[in-house]
């Protein structure tokens, strides 16, 4: 288990140990690649920090690395993801750079509790930041049938001033449609 870290404003060895899980959680990137099952507790572990969650405090000065941590170990993480879903949906509606687009695409690897997540990345799609909607249909293409009732909303992102958010609204349409036809109910 790696040791608590208090506040940025905290002695040296706060300092130092911050650094250190900062380090940590950069690294999970390569990790991952090579040995999934050891980004896994690093990557819960770095997500947690005393009774809190890192990702769930906005003024936590781990919160973007961690967040940025899930989105690169999402897809290995298994069932263990299903406690990041909720700070997940939370950081979506930061307005950190790179927090809410991380979040976002870490949401579509998890690909859990539709339920919560669909309803959260369909708002997404009405934000202003133009890298949040792109990652958000990237990522409600992922969950396939679970999310075709985000269909006319990812409908309406095909004419976005912004090519990237046309290009993943129109894969997450071609997706979406390709479900909706396979599981269409025979006449």
């Amino acid at each position: 288990m790696l040791p608590p870290v208090p506040g940025v404003t905290g002695s040296k060895t706060a300092q130092a140990q911050l650094c250190q899980r900062s380090s940590e959680l950069a690294g999970l990137g390569v990790v991952n690649r090579g040995f999934p099952c050891l980004a896994i507790p690093a990557t819960i572990a770095l997500c947690r920090d005393g009774d809190g969650k890192v990702i769930e405090n906005p003024r936590h000065p781990m919160r973007e690395l961690a967040v940025s941590g899930i989105a690169v170990t999402a897809a290995s993480l298994g069932p263990a993801g299903e406690q990041l879903i909720p700070g997940l949906i939370q950081c979506l509606r930061d307005t950190t750079p790179d927090i809410p687009e991380n979040a976002a695409l870490a949401l579509g690897r998890l690909k859990m509790s539709p339920e919560l997540t669909v309803p959260a990345l369909v708002t997404s799609l009405q934000r202003l930041n133009s890298q949040l909607r792109a990652s958000a249909a990237v990522s409600l293409a992922a969950f396939q049938a679970d999310a075709l009732p985000a269909l006319p909303a990812l409908t309406d992102l095909l004419g976005d001033a912004d090519a990237s958010v046309r290009l993943a609204a129109t894969n997450a349409v071609r997706v979406l449609n390709a479900v909706a036809l396979t599981n269409a109910p025979p006449r």
